[in-house]
């Protein structure tokens, strides 16, 4: 369905919505690297669009799925700057924590974000 609304109507105003269940639907079937692609298709096409804080975690936990934890960290750091208020800075910010707790420490201690 989702792929129906899109090559039918790929501007109309639920397109991002269509993506993003796309995107959910491919990682929760193990295809991570395509997922992670279709999420930064919504950012790169509409940064500030509803789906877009959604899309950003995503893009943060299928980079973590992959096995870049490093990159994914730093990826939840940057959807907690955006998401102040929201659900998905809470959400953020748990994986931040667990993250860092499964890294090797670094001889600079990462700086602790506002909590939520």
């Amino acid at each position: 369905a989702y792929e129906k609304l899109l090559a039918s109507f790929p501007t109309h105003a639920l397109a991002d919505g269509a993506r993003l269940g796309l995107a959910a639907v491919k990682e929760a079937q193990g295809s991570f690297e395509e997922a992670r692609g279709l999420y930064q298709q919504i950012v790169g096409s509409n940064p500030n669009g509803y789906a877009a804080l959604s899309a950003r975690m995503g893009i943060a936990r299928t980079t973590e799925l992959l096995g870049q934890k490093k990159e994914a960290r730093q990826l939840y750091e940057e959807v907690l700057m955006l998401a102040q208020g929201s659900s998905r800075q809470q959400e953020a910010f748990i994986r931040w924590t667990v993250l860092g707790r499964e890294m090797p420490p670094t001889p600079a201690a990462d700086p602790v974000p506002a909590t939520p």
